[in-house]
């Protein structure tokens, strides 16, 4: 419910149904994801005002339509979407996505490459920042995991320890945190109620 507070709003104020915009936003534009060059390589934009649309155009240079009076301002740009998309592919595909992010963000400009499982697993920043926790699990051996995107400026965040396997502390939480004796333990684990592996059905 909490994400439905604005289109809620939006339909008791307005009586206006939501419908799918995809990477569009209801009053942002351009706001989306843009083709770049290589195989399947995109750039996320997304442009609030018009200081920020008056960055985008001089990195990419300015070129004639950037001046256009159907562009000069954010109605206009939200109106003509399909038309602004298209001519801002016209750069992208010319930009690597990184390229593309980089250049973006120098200027001020919301900008963010969209990348594939490869590359986030061997992206720079992700791990300058320490975002991968290198961790040892005994049967699935050594490997990075994702860890939380953020940090506390005192409070250590992540964990190295493994997830358990199945039914490693079966008996440590029947016996120590349900008090049951070794017998009853090995009963339940003779019937299969219970087990410290994966119970196979016979």
């Amino acid at each position: 419910a909490e994400f439905a507070l604005e289109p809620l709003l939006d339909f008791v104020m307005n009586a206006r149904e939501p419908r799918r915009m995809g990477n569009r936003h209801p009053c942002m534009a351009p706001h989306g994801c843009y083709r770049c060059r290589g195989d399947d390589a995109w750039v996320s934009v997304a442009v609030a005002t018009d200081e920020e649309w008056s960055a985008f155009c001089r990195t990419i240079g300015n070129p004639p339509w950037t001046q256009e009076e159907r562009f000069s301002g954010q109605m206009g740009r939200w109106q003509n979407q399909d038309e602004l998309d298209r001519l801002i592919s016209e750069w992208t595909t010319q930009q690597d996505h990184y390229q593309a992010m980089h250049i973006l963000q120098k200027a001020g400009v919301t900008a963010g490459a969209v990348l594939n499982v490869k590359e986030v697993m061997e992206d720079p920043h992700l791990r300058e920042r320490g975002y991968f926790t290198n961790v040892t699990h005994p049967q699935a051996g050594t490997h990075d995991y994702p860890g939380l995107p953020l940090r506390l400026s005192r409070t250590p965040t992540g964990s190295n320890r493994p997830s358990p396997c199945i039914g490693e502390h079966s008996r440590y939480v029947l016996a120590e945190i349900l008090g049951l004796s070794d017998r009853e333990i090995d009963q339940l684990e003779e019937e299969q109620v219970a087990s410290d592996g994966p119970i196979i059905e016979t």
